[in-house]
């Protein structure tokens, strides 16, 4: 052919790559390292043999590849984001989705981030509670959609879902109604997808923000400590996707759209089961927004779904005042013994530091932030939610749907799990052996088995 014209050229690459669609996809997908690109390129580009207009199209192909291979987070910056003003250094990786349990959560940038504050630990976004809110996705490889979902937390290990998208994720960008009890305060927002085709794989970025109180807004019928943990999957555990289908959560939460497929989960993911709505917590009084940040204004939608989940700790609401600053510390790393069931342990680190939210008290306005440095062998994990006291005595709140038993409740776990000494309901050692309150529920079989999914990687 005539390569001498540019719009005979031009045409000629887009019939190419109109007639070989299905390649491309299969090329993106497989071809996605700078690395393995690289070679590509010089292998086939150096060849004399291949004509100018051969050459145009493969340079194009790669190009699609670099720029479309996947997505991640564009608003509110992401943590280590080419889109975060705040980032000291570019993962130009991020789009990219987790190798293994050891990068879960956040690839772990969240640490080095919530150690410096001011700097990459600085937000991103300001929400409010009870107010919509939305997370901006960049554009790229699709993989046909799949299921993602919105979380947050304060502790850098319990990760809460505040929405889910249960199909067409991330053909649209997220946009959704923060909890009107959302724990007021900094916190680590993640967006985490689970992609219908293509390889079994978990993608996850993280963010720093900020909720801050509102006033006037109804109490949600499940209560924020209510709100289940988000999926975690494809990471060496028990639990996988399965191929070409939109992932069901097990656990959505209140506020979700799409119902996603049948049978779209391998192992031990965990199951759903309805609770009943309990009272509305207090609502939060009011403060004003940090300099340098504006709530969201993106519309969102919502619809109630029942759902279980292991109840959390909320953090109180901030007192009125002219300004807002937050303090730091530092969490040991969890250990082996800390990994939840259906994941690998991670590698052990020798420091880290995750964001905890500190109420100031009355005659103050702000307090320091502080960071320091803790060994994981020689320190105290900052306290996880208090897990209910049981009291003993007759079973009296019924079959526990929230993953709790005895205390003040009396409730019962379902057979086959056991009420351990903590007042959690399960099947390991832990909740069969020692300490194990027969009153509230007998483990079967006498089989210590990890059943209770969760995606937090320390309780």
């Amino acid at each position: 052919m005539d390569c001498s014209s540019k719009a005979t050229l031009r045409a000629y690459v887009v019939l190419c790559l109109t007639q070989a669609n299905n390649a491309i996809h299969t090329f993106i997908e497989e071809v996605e390292s700078s690395a393995s690109l690289s070679s590509l390129k010089n292998a086939l580009c150096s060849s004399d043999d291949l004509s100018s207009a051969m050459q145009f199209l493969i340079a194009t192909i790669i190009f699609f590849s670099l720029v479309f291979g996947h997505i991640e987070v564009e608003s509110p910056g992401p943590f280590r984001g080419r889109s975060n003003p705040n980032t000291k250094s570019v993962d130009y990786d991020g789009t990219n989705p987790l190798t293994g349990a050891g990068q879960f959560p956040c690839k772990g940038y969240h640490i080095a981030a919530m150690a410096d504050p001011t700097g990459e630990g600085k937000p991103t976004a300001l929400w409010r509670q009870g107010a919509p809110a939305a997370i901006k996705l960049t554009k790229g490889g699709l993989h046909s959609g799949g299921s993602c979902q919105a979380s947050l937390s304060y502790d850098g290990k319990i990760f809460t879902v505040i929405y889910s998208m249960q199909g067409n994720c991330p053909t649209s960008d997220m946009a959704f109604t923060v909890p009107a009890d959302a724990p007021v305060g900094p916190v680590i927002g993640s967006w985490s997808w689970f992609n219908k085709s293509g390889n079994r794989e978990m993608y996850q970025n993280c963010f720093s923000a900020i909720i801050e109180a509102a006033t006037g807004t109804v109490p949600p019928a499940i209560p924020f400590s209510q709100r289940p943990p988000m999926l975690v999957a494809n990471l060496g555990g028990t639990c996988k996707t399965a191929d070409m289908v939109d992932v069901r959560f097990p656990n959505p939460g209140p506020d979700v759209t799409g119902t996603g497929d049948d049978n779209s989960l391998i192992g031990d993911c965990g199951a759903a089961a309805p609770v009943t709505p309990v009272a509305p917590s207090p609502k939060p009084a009011d403060h004003e927004a940090p300099e340098g940040l504006e709530p969201s204004e993106t519309p969102a939608k919502s619809e109630l779904v029942p759902f279980t989940s292991k109840p959390t700790r909320s953090v109180p609401p901030l007192a009125s005042q002219s300004s807002v600053s937050f303090s730091f510390s530092s969490i040991p790393i969890p250990v082996d013994d800390q990994v939840p069931g259906n994941l690998p342990a991670p590698t052990r680190s020798p420091t880290s530091a995750v964001i905890v939210p500190v109420v100031p008290t009355p005659s103050s306005t702000s307090t320091s932030a502080v960071v320091v440095p803790v060994v994981p062998e020689k320190s105290t994990p900052v306290a996880s939610p208090a897990a209910p006291k049981p009291t003993g005595g007759a079973p009296s709140g019924g079959i526990s749907t929230d993953g709790s038993c005895g205390g003040i409740k009396g409730k019962t776990c379902a057979s086959p799990n056991c009420c351990s000494q903590g007042g959690w309901c399960g099947t390991s050692a832990g909740h069969c052996g020692t300490g194990c309150q027969a009153q509230f529920g007998v483990c079967s079989g006498g089989r210590a088995k990890f059943r209770r999914h969760t995606s937090e990687v320390s309780r």
